[in-house]
């Protein structure tokens, strides 16, 4: 899917009242990768092996003056360890 399919799928589903971002969960998977828009307007990024695009993430989110941290689940619930 483009991105511009995706932006027009996110938008007709807000439209159709099902949820907005920022407001309600959007879980979206691309290759080995898991990403939570959060109802809290946070941005989540679950995987089963470290890939490289992750430290690219990571880097460019503290660049912009956020605080990104990385976790390692150990169980279903909860936040498990604090890697970084």
């Amino acid at each position: 899917m483009l991105l511009a399919e995706l932006v027009a799928k996110v938008k007709a589903l807000a439209a159709a009242g099902l949820g907005t971002l920022g407001s309600n969960d959007l879980f979206l998977k691309v290759a080995g990768l898991e990403f939570l828009f959060c109802n809290d307007s946070d941005v989540h990024i679950s995987f089963a092996q470290h890939q490289p695009d992750i430290e690219h993430f990571f880097q460019r989110w503290k660049q912009l003056g956020f605080e990104p941290a990385e976790w390692l689940h150990r169980e279903q619930h909860g936040p498990g360890e604090k890697v970084r």
